[in-house]
């Protein structure tokens, strides 16, 4: 055990050597201490706790001391993303104590999740540890992060699955085969509306305006958990406009529902007296997507489809903002996520520049063409006798402009 005085901070400090839970040696050292006696004081706190916690501690008390951290700085849905992937993590720790979790431990992990699973999931988990870590360092669990030394497989030669989505051709050849009345305007809502399948879940009557034609969206319904949350991100609550045919749609449906006795504004838009299932939703889509005959893709994706739609039709009534805040993300969000769809208007975008320059230029080029073969005509004419030279003067400034 030892104190010092930092001059350059005008603090004390104090710093060691101490054996943990595993009997493995570890250095020490905490700044920022007024007086001597503080360090002192301090330092024998954290020697008692450095054995004794982490000793008794487990992975899954960890992750429940760390979620209830969490929930006062993020949302609710954000807390459940957490426990679904810590309810893998602790299949494999729960019961370990993180003193006892080592990189070689953790790369073996990764490793094998980078055999079985998507880039992009193994990603999710990774940064789920390492939060986790890190939580378990600030809190004197851990003297450091095990997992800042593994490393994912990043996957190199792995070859870029493109966005999938529906052009509108495609979604008309689906939506045609829909003969369930609520499937039919759910799709249509996701297609038109492009939000996400918990808005559409959570919708109630109350949020739908038909004399506005809007839609208000300030919830999301979390279906492994069944429970109704706040929107993914504070750009998620939104007010947004639906197309006239939807707006039709919408209101025949409200009708419908009004003659329900269980009806209210508070009920639920698609299920009443619950949200309709969203495993159930998934697979009337794949049947209808079977009978339509049209490429296999996720609901999820006809949010892509109509952001697909906006990009591709943009024009000066609206700009990339505009589309970023009906889909409800930020600006950088949809610039990252469809940067491909962004450069191909900008390449049609020069292309119809090119376009008009092209037949401006042609139409200046008929134009000197057909000035050329006036004066000729004209000179002609001077030259056989036909006209003065004081009215080929006269026309050929009319000709010209002059």
């Amino acid at each position: 055990m030892a104190q010092k005085f930092d001059p350059e901070t005008n603090s004390w400090f104090f710093y060691g050597k101490i054996k943990d839970a595993l009997g493995i040696q570890r250095q020490y050292k905490k700044r920022g201490f007024p007086t001597k006696k503080a360090a002192k004081k301090a330092e024998i706190e954290f020697r008692e706790n450095a054995i004794a916690p982490p000793a008794k501690i487990t992975m899954f008390a960890l992750e429940e001391e760390f979620i209830a951290w969490m929930k006062r700085q993020i949302t609710e849905s954000s807390i459940n993303s957490y426990h679904y992937l810590f309810d893998r993590i602790n299949a494999r720790f729960g019961d370990i104590p993180p003193t006892a979790i080592t990189s070689q431990l953790l790369q073996l992990y990764i490793d094998e999740l980078d055999e079985k699973y998507s880039k992009k999931y193994v990603q999710r988990i990774y940064y789920a540890l390492k939060k986790l870590f890190d939580y378990a360092v600030d809190r004197d669990y851990l003297q450091v992060n095990p997992i800042v030394k593994v490393k994912p497989n990043a996957r190199k030669n792995e070859l870029h699955k493109e966005m999938s989505f529906w052009e509108p051709e495609e979604f008309d050849r689906f939506i045609q085969v829909v003969d369930h009345k609520m499937y039919r305007i759910m799709f249509s809502i996701l297609y038109y509306m492009g939000i996400r399948k918990g808005e559409l879940l959570a919708l109630r009557p109350s949020d739908v305006n038909l004399e506005q034609r809007t839609i208000d969206i300030k919830r999301s319904y979390y279906s492994r958990i069944r429970k109704i949350t706040m929107p993914k991100t504070k750009n998620s609550i939104r007010t947004i406009t639906m197309p006239d045919k939807l707006c039709m749609m919408m209101a025949e449906w409200m009708g419908q529902l009004k003659a329900s006795p269980r009806w209210s504004k508070d009920c639920f838009l698609f299920g009443i007296t619950e949200p309709v299932s969203a495993e159930t939703l998934r697979r009337y889509f794949k049947e209808y997507i079977a009978l339509a005959g049209v490429k296999e893709i996720r609901i999820h994706d006809l949010r892509h489809s109509h952001a697909s739609y906006l990009i591709n039709n943009m024009t000066d009534d609206y700009t990339v903002y505009d589309i970023a805040k009906r889909l409800g993300d930020r600006v950088d969000t949809v610039l990252s996520t469809y940067a491909h769809w962004f450069k191909a208007a900008d390449r049609r975008l020069v292309d119809s520049m090119n376009r008009n320059m092209d037949n401006k230029q042609s139409a200046a080029s008929g134009a000197v063409s057909s000035s050329y073969g006036e004066l000729r005509e004209l000179k002609e004419l001077l030259d056989i006798g036909i006209i003065t030279t004081e009215e080929f003067s006269m026309k050929k400034k009319q000709i010209l402009g002059l």
